[in-house]
This record gives structure tokens, C-alpha cells and sequence, in this order.
């Protein structure tokens, strides 16, 4: 059987051309060629809809380079609360499933001791099958992928648990944490010890990017509540804390910008800095016992907006 091709003039007359040889066209080619097109377009839509990012995920830029599986795109499930806890997009920059409250969980961290009990006090869970501190809402490294989307989150706190020793970090992990301090309306909260007074003078800093120069000190306690607590977050806390197991800091030392909420003979043991949008809490109890008055201090400093 011979095609032909139908067409018409502008008087409305039709004609008849038959098409032969190399123009002749298999049907069955034809609904392959259908059928692949058909599929590619369906493979484009459902990577669409799965990313959310409109096809951003076929070029794949260097915002994805290197981060791990669980920063990728994926439907989230039907009771996900992922957009209340900055869910990261390419149009906010803002870092992916991340929880409110992250815990410092690396070198320096008892996570058997005093880092397990402040993360329960804070309700933070461990993967419940492993118990391991692998979820979102711990950083074991500064320069991880989870810090360099941490870095750019908004209004979320912070926590470095009592540390038996300082980490040492490198100049591009220093950096990237000062940017999480210092321009995300973030707060830190820092746990008392020794080595986190250091880690504090050593990494974090000030309103003036010159960093501080605390003096940890000790005394027996206890410690009064201050003024300054009027209207602030700790302003229904106790009008008295316990002295045990307390590493506060010289009242001196302490930086003009600062405010201290309690107090004991020239230290203080729960105090604020300002930071640019940025604040940093510390609080000198070193969680190593369940104490009520300063497991309040401690729920305290993170509840409601990070500043």
C-alpha cells in the first residue's frame, strides 16, 4: 500500500501527493518515538517533584558537591515538620531538615557522662536503634557538610556540652562557626568547664571579632540571681543556685557588652554575650549530676526564639 500526504491550497482544494521511498515512515517507529519521549518527559517530571527545585537537580552545582546523602532531596513524609525546622532550598540557602537545637558531639564531648544528661534535658534523641549521635541534630566537626549548611541556618541554638578538653579547630572550621554566630540571629549555649572557657576565648567571637579573654574561676557558691534576669529568659528561674560542680569566671574579665544573670563573690556563672545577631550563653554547671535549678537554666536558654 503507497501513503500519501494530504494538503490544501488557499481555494480549499485538496490534494494528493504520494509518498514513496525514503520518506515512507513505520507506524510502529513512529510510537516508539513517541513512547521514549513520553518517558523522558515523565522521568524529568517525577525528578521535578521529588527535588522541588525545578530541575536544578540535572545541572547539579557545587551546592551539592560533597554533601551527604541526607542533604539530597527527597519527599519528606506526610507528618515531616522539615519546613518548621529551616528545611534547606535552593531560595533560602537556609540548611536542609536541620533541627532547632544542635549538639556539639566531638572531641571533648562525654557523650557516656555530662553531654548524655544535657541532651536529654533538651529532649535531643539519638538513633534509637544504635544509640548513635549521628542524627541532624549533632556536629561532630565544624568543617563537616552538616556545618557548612549549619553555618548558614537562622535563629537556632547551638549547645557545646561540658568539654574535658578543648578541640582544636582549623581556620576554615573557626570561620564557619563564627558565621553561625555571628550573622544568623543563632545562639550558643556554652556548658561550664574549664576547657570551655578556653574553647570560648579560643574560637568564638565578640561583637568586635576580637574575641574575649575570660578567666575561668571557681567559688564554693551559691550563686544569687541577678536584675538583669528581669524580662529576659531566665526571669522565672530560681532566685538561687547550688555551688557544686560550677565553673564560672572572673566578673572582671568579663567584657563590657556582657551580661551577667548570676552571681556569686567576684564570679559569675551564667552570663550573655553579644555577638552581632549573634549571642552566646554561658552557663557554668557542669551537668556531671541531676540538679532541678540548673537543668532549668539550661531548658531556659533555649526556649523560645534563639534571641
Amino acid at each position: 500500500r503507497s501513503m500519501v500526504a494530504v494538503s490544501s491550497d488557499s481555494y480549499g482544494t485538496v490534494a494528493q501527493t504520494p509518498i514513496t521511498g525514503s520518506r515512507r515512515v513505520s507506524r510502529k517507529v513512529i510510537a516508539a518515538l513517541l513512547g521514549a519521549g513520553l518517558a523522558v518527559v515523565a522521568v524529568i517530571a517525577l525528578i521535578s517533584v521529588n527535588s522541588g527545585y525545578e530541575f536544578e537537580l540535572l545541572n547539579y552545582d557545587e551546592k551539592n558537591a560533597g554533601f551527604p546523602q541526607w542533604s539530597h532531596p527527597v519527599l519528606p513524609p506526610v507528618n515531616d515538620r522539615s519546613e518548621v525546622n529551616s528545611r534547606w532550598s535552593y531560595k533560602s540557602d537556609s540548611p536542609p531538615y536541620l533541627a532547632p537545637i544542635t549538639i556539639y558531639s566531638g572531641d571533648g564531648a562525654e557523650k557516656s557522662g555530662s553531654a548524655n544528661y544535657v541532651r536529654r534535658l533538651l529532649g535531643v534523641k539519638v538513633q534509637w536503634r544504635f544509640k548513635n549521635w549521628n542524627t541532624n541534630s549533632f556536629v561532630t566537626n565544624f568543617e563537616s557538610e552538616q556545618m557548612r549548611f549549619l553555618s548558614r541556618n537562622k535563629n537556632s541554638f547551638m549547645i557545646i556540652p561540658p568539654l574535658t578538653e578543648m578541640p582544636v579547630l582549623s581556620g576554615s572550621a573557626a570561620r564557619l562557626l563564627n558565621n553561625y554566630l555571628l550573622y544568623g540571629h543563632n545562639t550558643i549555649v556554652v556548658c561550664g568547664s574549664v576547657s570551655s572557657v578556653l574553647f570560648l576565648n579560643e574560637n568564638l567571637p565578640s561583637w568586635d571579632f576580637y574575641g574575649y579573654n575570660l578567666d575561668a574561676s571557681w567559688h564554693t557558691g551559691p550563686y544569687e540571681q541577678q536584675k538583669t534576669t528581669i524580662g529576659s529568659r531566665f526571669d522565672k528561674t530560681a532566685v538561687t543556685l547550688p555551688g557544686d560542680n560550677v565553673w564560672g569566671v572572673n566578673i572582671n574579665s568579663l567584657p563590657r557588652e556582657a551580661i551577667s544573670y548570676y552571681e556569686g563573690p567576684g564570679v559569675s556563672v551564667v552570663f550573655a554575650l553579644p555577638a552581632k545577631t549573634g549571642k552566646i550563653i554561658y552557663i557554668g554547671y557542669n551537668f556531671e549530676q541531676p540538679n532541678a535549678a540548673w537543668a532549668e537554666i539550661l531548658q531556659a536558654a533555649v526556649r523560645g526564639t534563639a534571641m
